[in-house]
């Protein structure tokens, strides 16, 4: 906007280029309203693109492991999750009634040290899973980010646009489908431009995901521990053990 000021003051400037500089404003700034697609809510869900399965890279503390495409593949399905989630949901309510029958009272393997071992190293090592993922997630985001000059939208767009087919996001008109560049279309300083953004997916976010997902698998652990100590395994926590799988399950 400062830039389309600094034009209509100019008397060196045509109407022609500041009704164009008015254009590519309003374009880029536009926001559209509707109802969501209807096959937004069909179970199973489809069609959907092609899964960008993480790439292999060399093994780092950014990737300790590579992720095989069967595994990938087959940890997405979304029956794995519906399944998963009912059996944990029987299980956990089996439990709770034989606790209650036994009055809450904790299982001998509680009494041993490896009990309290075990509890311990699981502790930490989902306190390190967890600051390893938020580096990086950190790290990801911060390296999709456009290179200044740039505005709210340009970093909108590149957070918003997760693969090539979807092209981009919030600057429609800007780059055709299957291409990952981001426009960066301002005026601002007399800087226009394109910036050749890969999608967050891409630059590695869909391992982050994936593995994150994962482990809220792995997180059962926390309630089993419960179990054995004679606790009585809450209905909030059966409902975020059983439900946050099936949201994750639509990030990777």
């Amino acid at each position: 906007m400062s830039y389309i000021r600094e034009v209509v003051r100019s008397p060196h400037i045509r109407s022609e280029e500041i009704l164009q500089a008015a254009r590519v404003m309003s374009s880029a700034l536009s926001i559209y309203f509707g109802l969501p697609e209807a096959r937004l809510f069909r179970f199973p869900p489809g069609p959907h693109p092609p899964l960008i399965r993480p790439a292999r890279e060399e093994i780092s503390w950014k990737r300790p492991i590579n992720i095989s495409s069967t595994v990938y593949n087959f940890s997405l399905d979304a029956r794995v999750p519906i399944i998963t989630a009912c059996l944990y949901l029987v299980f956990v309510c089996a439990l709770n009634y034989l606790n209650k029958k036994r009055r809450y009272s904790p299982w001998p393997i509680t009494r041993r040290t490896s009990f309290t071992r075990i509890a311990f190293v699981h502790n930490i090592l989902l306190s390190i899973f967890s600051a390893w993922i938020f580096l990086g997630v950190y790290q990801t985001v911060t390296s999709s980010l456009p290179p200044p000059p740039r505005a709210p939208y340009h970093i909108a767009d590149v957070l918003c646009r997760f693969d090539r087919s979807q092209g981009s996001g919030l600057l429609p008109e800007s780059t055709a489908v299957g291409s990952t560049q981001s426009p960066l279309a301002t005026l601002h300083d007399d800087f226009a431009g394109i910036y050749g953004a890969e999608s967050l997916w891409e630059k590695g976010m869909n391992y982050y995901t994936w593995l994150f997902y994962i482990s809220k698998y792995y997180e059962v652990i926390d309630t089993v521990l419960l179990l054995v100590k004679g606790k009585r395994v809450s209905s909030l926590q059966m409902y975020h053990h059983a439900g946050l799988r099936k949201r994750l399950w639509v990030s990777p």
